[in-house]
């Protein structure tokens, strides 16, 4: 997958995951790639971090939570907005999101 078509494909799941953004930017330097996200507005996900092979950016949300105790379903949602630059020669093969929960 060539840069530019990697760019505009990650631009549409970005754009479907977008927040409001402000001015404190933090960069995550990954593996082939850097990660650009404002702290303020990480909502419900919490602040990312990476992997330690430095190729994945990892949530582990601890208030991201919808409960329910036999009132049927409720819904819990939550928005992050991050920028992924790659670095000279990288390919992205793709982009993956998992979720746990019942």
């Amino acid at each position: 997958m060539t840069k530019k078509s990697w760019f505009l494909a990650f631009a549409g799941v970005i754009s479907i995951l977008s927040g409001n953004a402000s001015a404190a930017l933090v960069t995550l330097n990954g593996n082939g790639f850097t990660a650009t996200y404002d702290s303020a507005a990480t909502g419900l996900f919490g602040t990312p971090t990476l992997s330690g092979d430095g190729k994945t950016i990892l949530f582990s949300p601890l208030n991201f939570v919808a409960s329910s105790t036999g009132q049927g379903t409720v819904f819990t949602t939550s928005n992050v907005q991050f920028d992924i630059t790659p670095t000279a020669n990288f390919s992205l093969n793709g982009v993956g999101l998992v979720e746990n929960g019942d």
